[in-house]
């Protein structure tokens, strides 16, 4: 996989334990540590470390951390100046860039794709309990030099937040070759609020993506998640690491609990 989109600095120019492998669908596996009979907590935190393990009321905890073998992650991007941007792709990108920021006068819009594959593992049958997106902010980018656009004292709060929404994508896609133009189709329903960044750099968050993910596994059909601004216009923007980060630590998690 490789970036063929235009790297430009945007402000300047800009059921249980052990599951079995053969549930797995994904051209991209996942390996899932199991850590024996390991038990640990029904409730879902940062500190959960990737694996499968039994909880204490005896339902089961799904931790999901893949990185860049295994991670499905990319933004795609119009800019109202050059329709080469509509047709880049950011597979092997370190960044999650979700914003509505201005090129030399004209409009740019990121949008992120993300989808944990080992997901698929889950059979259909499963009462999923609770799950939880984490997400881990850079401390700085040149081709984002602004960082997050909301927080205490940002110049860009007079322009509104930098909530985001997470919605279920309906379509597939591939990491490789997904672009704005090929973008695949999203439904709105049971959609989660990713809230409004609180610093500049760093912002590390979770998301609440239960209702999501109940309907992917209930439904046998994991195409991932959307992430967008709630109002795509200027100046608003938020940033995490993606799957393809050299720190292990800072890439996407997935955490999942079910019976």
């Amino acid at each position: 996989m490789r970036i063929v989109s235009k790297r430009i600095a945007y402000r300047t120019i800009l059921l249980g334990a052990f599951l079995s492998p053969l549930l797995f669908v994904s051209c991209k596996k996942e390996a899932i540590n199991t850590p024996g009979n390991s038990v640990t907590s029904d409730n879902i935190s940062d500190a959960d470390a990737p694996g499968i393990y039994k909880t204490a009321s005896g339902g089961t905890k799904l931790v999901l951390r893949p990185g860049p073998k295994e991670g499905q992650d990319a933004w795609v991007q119009w800019y109202e100046y050059d329709p080469s941007y509509a047709d880049g792709n950011t597979a092997t990108s370190w960044e999650i860039k979700v914003e509505s920021w201005t090129i030399n006068g004209g409009v740019i819009n990121l949008r992120e794709l993300i989808k944990f594959a080992a997901l698929s593992q889950i059979p259909d049958t499963t009462n999923i309990v609770s799950a939880k997106l984490f997400l881990y902010g850079f401390d700085s980018d040149p081709y984002f030099p602004q960082g997050n656009s909301s927080y205490p004292g940002s110049p860009y709060n007079s322009y509104g937040d930098n909530a985001c929404y997470v919605e279920r994508v309906v379509s597939d896609w591939d990491e490789s070759t997904v672009t704005w133009n090929n973008q695949p189709l999203i439904t709105e329903k049971n959609r989660a609020t990713l809230a409004p960044s609180t610093s500049q750099w760093n912002y590390n968050t979770s998301v609440d993506v239960t209702q999501l993910v109940k309907t992917m596994v209930k439904n046998s059909r994991n195409y991932g998640f959307r992430i967008n601004l709630q109002n795509e216009t200027i100046y608003r923007a938020i940033a995490f690491y993606s799957s393809d980060a050299t720190d292990a630590t800072k890439r996407p998690k997935l955490v999942i609990t079910y019976q």
